[in-house]
């Protein structure tokens, strides 16, 4: 079957290049190769072509819509592609001033079969006989625009080439538009990003306020002002030196003085840069970027949920799980017992034959949920994953553990615990959330999951498949939740589960029950960011590895203190831990305790309101109940 490139979900912000003054630009819009540019190739299709994502797309690399550009679709040829070279005509650079050239880019940098695509921008300085690499183009999700300073040609008249390689393999291809050579105006800074997090507990103060800026001007910055107000109030002005921006290249800030909000409420948090080396910015425009930042009550540790919509017949799902999944699996601990990141992946009925029997229409909900067109298709806390200035998987999987490590590094302004009983074939799953803001909006997910089957009847050559959503409850669209700062919730569910004979639109596990873990998370309806996710690894209220000891808990629910009775048959070994939903453990105890009845006291007094999972292990053998602290 032939492999599938699909776009990503991903968006960049681009900024327009404002007062400057423009050496050449060619959009492409007269639907041929420029007059007096050139180009080399050893393809049967003639290398570069001029048209529309229209007449240039194929099945398994279609251009995002961009006008009218050129492309060369490696794709669509299936031909020798190791040297389509599009070369400009000739172009005097000017002597004085900075002068630089951008152009926007299509161009993914993908693998197939063995095979990795490449391409380079190029340089002559004596009329094509030789070339030097201005750069190793960057492989990207969509369209975007990459600009390099040309300062070391200036005076020169040089040509410039667009150089892709296909590898000897059948691989994608490359598009180019709006290629530009121009001089900016000296000074000119963006405020581009606030990258302060949108959401804060009272208890996180003082907050940084931190961002990104960029500088469109020619000259590099060594030295600015970065200001910020909070509700239009007064502003906050830090010097900053010892800096080196070049231009069109970015800077990311924390500025020295922090915020420090004494209420609750949503905020409006504004930044700019001034005092341009000394001189003002030139063009007003780009200055000022703004953000709303709420602030709750509290915040608790966040549980980060990461979710894929993939399938077995997709073959850029597989390479890109042959990645993903070892980082799941090892680096991440994801499903795993006292860890902090949760994971659910939604298997689809495509692309062709679409015969993946785990497809089913709670996961068919989540696709059209987050208007999934095209696989795979991954999220981090209900926000696109960005793949970054490469799509090569190695890149993709360092930036993505990066990304989860900051989400658990931040606060959630949502508690929330999950835990299931077995009953038989009878699940049912109990959720308790406790939020620190009041609002509308939200929704709780529970999701079903099995830690891993294996399917070797795969249309790909992956066999190995985790985490994948058996069955919401109740269904995809979720439940519903109206929040109230400080006032506890909770929800219960109850399904039958049925092991055995998976197949399309059916909830049925490839394993025993013993293979599911149960996921729950909050999400904002219309924002889909998801505030807090929860993870219940194993079933409470049973006994494992053969505990058969009399045992009770009391009392339960506690207001801060309870106690754990035993009745042991010999000397044995004893130990009680109590954990949190999100596996922080709370209170720890061991002891070799001697034969007859025993009483543990726990101590959760300095715990919060909430529910607990407590483990008491008898010479290794475990019980775990729910406890529930309400004072």
């Amino acid at each position: 079957m032939k492999k599938r490139l699909l776009p990503f979900a991903f968006s960049m912000a681009v900024f327009g290049v404002n007062a400057q003054t423009t050496v050449i630009l060619e959009d492409f819009e007269s639907g041929a190769i420029p007059t007096g540019w050139t180009q080399e190739t050893v393809s049967t299709d003639g290398g570069y072509i001029v048209g529309t994502s229209a007449t240039l797309s194929s099945q398994s690399f279609p251009f995002t819509a961009h006008t009218k550009f050129a492309g060369t679709n490696d794709d669509n040829c299936n031909c020798d592609k190791s040297n389509d070279k599009l070369i400009t005509a000739s172009i005097a650079i000017p002597a004085t001033g900075g002068t630089f050239v951008s152009f926007d880019l299509f161009y993914a940098a993908g693998s197939y079969q063995g095979a990795t695509e490449t391409a380079a921008f190029q340089v002559s300085t004596n009329g094509g006989t030789t070339w030097t690499d201005i750069a190793t183009l960057p492989g990207n999700a969509d369209w975007t625009t990459l600009t390099y300073s040309l300062a070391a040609y200036a005076g020169q008249s040089v040509k410039f080439a667009f150089v892709y390689n296909d590898d000897g393999g059948w691989l994608f291809g490359l598009g180019l538009d709006n290629f530009k050579v121009f001089q900016p105006v000296s000074f000119d800074v963006a405020a581009v990003a606030i990258t302060s997090y949108k959401y804060y507990g009272l208890n996180e103060a003082p907050i940084d306020i931190t961002g990104d800026i960029f500088n469109y001007g020619g000259s590099a910055i060594t030295s600015f002002d970065i200001n910020y107000s909070v509700n239009n109030g007064a502003t906050v002005t830090q010097n900053i030196t010892g800096v080196n921006i070049p231009g069109f290249s970015g800077y990311s800030f924390t500025h020295p003085t922090t915020w420090t909000p004494t209420a609750i409420g949503t905020y409006s948090v504004k930044v700019w840069a001034s005092n341009l080396n000394g001189n003002a910015d030139m063009v007003t425009a780009n200055d000022e970027v703004t953000k709303s930042i709420l602030i709750a009550s509290n915040s608790v540790a966040r549980t980060t949920l990461l979710e894929e919509l993939t399938s077995s017949t997709c073959f850029p799902c597989q390479g890109l799980n042959a990645y993903f999944d070892p980082l799941l699996t090892g680096t991440l601990h994801a499903n795993k017992p006292g860890q902090m990141v949760a994971a659910v992946k939604y298997q689809m009925n495509w692309p062709d034959p679409g015969n993946d029997p785990s497809y089913n229409p709670d996961g068919d909900t989540r696709k059209t949920y987050y208007g999934t067109t095209g696989i795979p298709d991954a999220y981090i806390n209900g926000e696109p994953f960005e793949y970054g200035s490469s799509n090569l998987y190695v890149d993709i999987m360092a930036k993505w553990q990066n990304d989860v490590t900051k989400y658990n590094q931040r606060g959630s302004i949502i508690d929330l615990g999950v835990t299931y009983n077995l009953n038989g074939d009878s699940i049912t799953v109990y959720t308790t959330h406790t939020p620190f803001l009041t609002g509308s909006g939200f929704k709780l997910h529970v999701a079903v999951t099995e830690n891993h089957y294996t399917y070797t009847a795969s249309e790909t050559d992956q066999d190995e498949y985790h985490f994948v959503e058996r069955k919401m409850l109740p269904n995809g669209n979720g439940t519903a939740l109206t929040l109230t700062d400080g006032q506890s919730g909770g929800n219960s569910f109850g399904y039958k589960l049925i092991t055995g004979t998976p197949a399309q639109g059916n909830y049925n596990l490839w394993n025993s029950k013993d293979s599911i873990s149960v996921v729950a998370f909050i999400q904002n309806t219309t924002t889909k960011h998801i505030y807090q996710a929860a993870l219940a690894t194993f079933p409470v209220g049973i006994a494992k590895v053969g505990f058969d000891y009399k045992m009770s808990v009391f009392p339960n629910p506690c207001i801060g203190n309870t106690n754990v009775y035993l009745n042991l048959e010999n000397t044995s070994d004893v130990s009680v831990r109590v954990m949190d939903m999100a596996g922080k453990v709370a209170f720890n105890y061991s002891n070799k305790l001697n034969a007859g009845s025993r009483t543990v006291d726990v101590d959760l007094s300095n715990v919060s309101n909430g529910l607990y999972l407590m483990e008491v292990s008898v010479d290794g053998a475990v019980r775990t109940e729910k406890i529930s602290v309400n004072r």
